[in-house]
């Protein structure tokens, strides 16, 4: 069945591989943050853990044309999530989790403050997960930045900034050697006006993802994974990779993508579409007691024939799991001196 499950994911990314445009952020490290696409993630792994990725796509990148200042996309991701039970014991099957995530494009910059709820069920040695977000999204247009073809006293100056609420909800089914989930972001399609008749609309997205581990021997496992992106309407592309890791220490694999990115030049108005596939190498390694700190990298490398900004992209994360917190009964001491 979860091969099956797996298989289907595959197909699916392989059939809406042709994609139209880039809204969200992307990370060739999409397997280290489930929170970000799933708020079902939320406690799920029964760890309390805190991890940032920090994401230069298209590194180096410089407009031959000033009015394409658009920049290399610049991306920070920061998140928490624990389970309720380290903090209330009756509340053992829920999770919680709060994310952070900037990004920057250019004169466009885009800012998210995400608490995420997660209801957890447990079938037999499995888990299915449900989950809910709120929270709030803001987006900024520096017209500083932009070099307009003619003149106009109605183009703003300085940045036009405004915000929105903004929802989504998920399900994670986690068993002992596969996981599996899909989510929808942007549930109520949030809109922001931006000033000089930008307004700017959210999508709503849908996020599938699943992993299967393969232990190869008792020192080398091997976790192939895959994940999906689609609006349905203009968005949609699809990475699968994997990662072979050696005596639970040490990690390494490859991500490959493909889909097509696009980007407003909001001084003329158009729209640039430009077809890209690209190769990832990821390597990284666990180390403190238990595991408890991840560290990882990934170089993005556009492979050829493919029209993008810059070839390269980087990405670096680092994760931390805090030490289970261990409930010792207090001791009742009984002496004759208060005994009546």
């Amino acid at each position: 069945m979860r091969k099956l499950i797996l298989s289907l994911l595959l197909f699916v990314g392989l059939f809406i591989s042709q994609a139209y445009a880039q809204q969200e952020p992307q990370f060739t490290q999409y397997m280290f943050n489930g929170l970000y696409y799933n708020p079902a993630y939320a406690g799920a792994d029964n760890t309390t853990r805190f991890s940032t990725t920090q994401r230069t796509q298209y590194y180096g990148y410089t407009p031959t044309n000033p009015r394409d200042n658009i920049g290399a996309q610049n991306t920070q991701l920061l998140t928490f999530s624990m389970p309720m039970s380290t903090l209330f014991q009756s509340m053992k099957n829920m999770g919680v989790g709060i994310h952070i995530a900037n990004d920057k494009i250019g004169p466009v910059k885009s800012t998210e403050f995400q608490a995420s709820y997660s209801y957890h069920i447990n079938i037999g040695e499995s888990k299915l997960s449900f989950g809910f977000r709120y929270g709030t999204f803001f987006r900024s247009l520096n017209y500083d930045i932009l070099v307009p073809f003619e003149k106009e006293s109605t183009i703003p100056t300085g940045s036009i900034k405004d915000n929105n609420f903004d929802l989504g909800l998920g399900a994670w089914y986690t068993a002992s050697n596969f996981y599996a989930g899909i989510s929808m972001a942007r549930l109520n399609q949030a809109t922001f006006n931006l000033g000089a008749k930008n307004t700017y609309q959210l999508r709503r997205t849908t996020y599938l993802t699943g992993g299967y581990t393969l232990d190869i021997n008792e020192n080398i496992k091997v976790t192939p994974s895959v994940l999906i992106t689609t609006d349905f309407k203009d968005v949609s592309k699809f990475d699968i990779g994997g990662l072979a890791t050696y005596q639970n220490v040490y990690f390494a694999g490859l991500n490959f993508r493909s889909g097509v990115a696009s980007y407003n030049n909001l001084a003329s108005g158009n729209v640039t579409k430009y077809t890209v596939s690209d190769l990832g190498i990821i390597a990284g390694l666990y180390f403190l007691k238990d595991n408890a700190m991840r560290v990882a990298y990934s170089f993005d490398a556009v492979l050829p024939n493919a029209d993008a900004l810059a070839p390269t992209s980087h990405e670096i994360s680092l994760s931390y799991i805090l030490p289970v917190i261990t409930r010792t009964p207090r001791i009742q001491m009984r002496t004759p001196r208060y005994r009546k």
